[in-house]
Formats: structure tokens, sequence, C-alpha cells
């Protein structure tokens, strides 16, 4: 079984994600099971929230993107939530290489789901297999109207990056790579997945946007502990990413 270690990267900040942080109903508030789960501890939100994907990186040399964040600035401002961010250097394309990987060496590119802040630049990966759950790519290729900014629909007059690009699907839960299991958590999108990655310090769940719906009791049953479950918009992330850039070595005494 191969074995992978977890880069997160942030690629941006996105504004009114979770709206007021004293709102008691919002974003990262809610009160489903994966608080008790986690001990009690709170996902505090605040008015900008990071967008992060992940690199993983196989002691067999496979390297797989889970996500690829945001698109640029002008178009998350013009489209989506205006004041979002990504500022120089921040695209998924441009952080992997700061790592010493070039986009061209990404093999696969795995998405939990299809809207546009897990979506960026995706003709920046010339070599990448990119794999969606099936449900979600249909969804996304003809969305009802309250859904057409989050996958970007051609009556907003753009296009979206997915519809230039091959995308396998699969349904279910998959072993994609060995080591690398997709299964549905549905809620935030139809077709909404986790990715688990078997690493030397065990098994890591790359959760997506799955925080406050019913599928985050899949993600709890399913997790060794709180700090293997790994969320895409949770702030608290970012301070994680500077403490531990690499997720998954194995721990020192």
């Amino acid at each position: 079984m191969a074995k992978y270690t977890i880069t997160p990267f942030n690629t941006g900040l996105v504004t009114g994600v979770a709206g007021d942080k004293n709102d008691p109903d919002n974003f990262y508030n809610y009160h489903f099971s994966l608080y008790k789960y986690l001990e009690g501890r709170k996902l505090h939100s605040s008015k900008d929230e990071g967008t992060l994907c992940f690199l993983l990186q196989g002691d067999n040399g496979r390297k797989i993107m889970v996500d690829l964040g945001m698109c640029d600035t002008e178009r998350a401002a013009k489209y989506h939530h205006g004041g979002s961010i990504q500022g120089p250097g921040m695209a998924s394309y441009e952080q992997i290489q700061t790592v010493g990987v070039k986009p061209e060496d990404i093999d696969a590119v795995i998405f939990t789901h299809l809207h546009w802040d897990h979506t960026g630049h995706c003709d920046k990966f010339p070599n990448a297999k990119f794999y969606a759950n099936k449900t979600e790519y249909e969804f996304a290729m003809d969305p009802i109207p309250m859904y057409y900014k989050s996958y970007e629909s051609d009556v907003l007059g753009i296009r979206n990056p997915i519809k230039d690009i091959e995308i396998e699907l699969f349904e279910g839960e998959k072993e994609l790579f060995p080591g690398i299991f997709v299964f549905d958590t549905p809620g935030h999108s139809p077709g909404h997945v986790a990715v688990e990655v078997d690493t030397e310090d065990g098994k890591y769940i790359i959760a997506g946007d799955a925080a406050f719906w019913k599928s985050i009791r899949t993600i709890r049953d399913r997790a060794q502990d709180r700090d293997h479950i790994l969320l895409t918009h949770e702030p608290s992330m970012l301070k994680r990413i500077e403490e531990t850039p690499v997720i998954g070595l194995k721990k020192t005494k």
C-alpha cells in the first residue's frame, strides 16, 4: 500500500463565506455531531475564509492534487464574492512550485466537488487526469438556478473551466489509487465526496466542504481522530499549515 504526505495550500480568501462570526447560524456554527466528536471545539468563522487545496506525494512517486482551490481575484470578485482575493503566487499551480513540484508533474486531480472555489486553473495541469463523482458532474453541467454561481453556469456569461477538460467519473466508494479512497458525503453539493489518504501517520480524510452536513457523521465514524480530518474552509487550518507544512509524516517522540 502506498503512503502519502499531504501538503495543504491556501489559494486565497473568499469574502462572505461564513458571514458574521457572531451569528449562531453561520457556516461554521451548525450543531452537527462533528462538534461532539471534536470534544467541544467550535469552528469559529471570520469574514474572510481560506480556500485550501492539497498536494499528495506518494512514496511510489505519484503526485496528486485534491481540489485546485479558487480562481483569480477578478473572476472571483465579479461572479462570486465581491472582495475575494487570490494574491500573487497563491494560485495552486504557483504554490506547488514552492515545494519543488511543477504543474506538469501532477498525475491526477481529484475533486471533492465542482464548485468554483475548488476548480480554479484547471488548464495549468497539462498531464493530469481529472476525477469527479458522476452525480456531481451531471449536476454541475446543468445546475438549478440557485446554483448558477457555484457552478459558473453559461447563463452568467462565463464558461466553467471544467467544460474544457476531460473528467473520469466514478460512483460510490472507490479506491482511485493505492492508498487513496473516495466515498460519498453529499449535502453541500449533490455529489460531494471525501478523500481518504493513507500516510505514515495513519489515514487522513480530506473532507472538502462537508462540515455542517449529515455526511460529517460518516467522516466522524471513519476518521482515526479529530486531527485526521482536514476541511477546506476551516480557519484553524491556516495556523496548522504554518506549524505543520507537510501532514502525514510519522511522528517521532
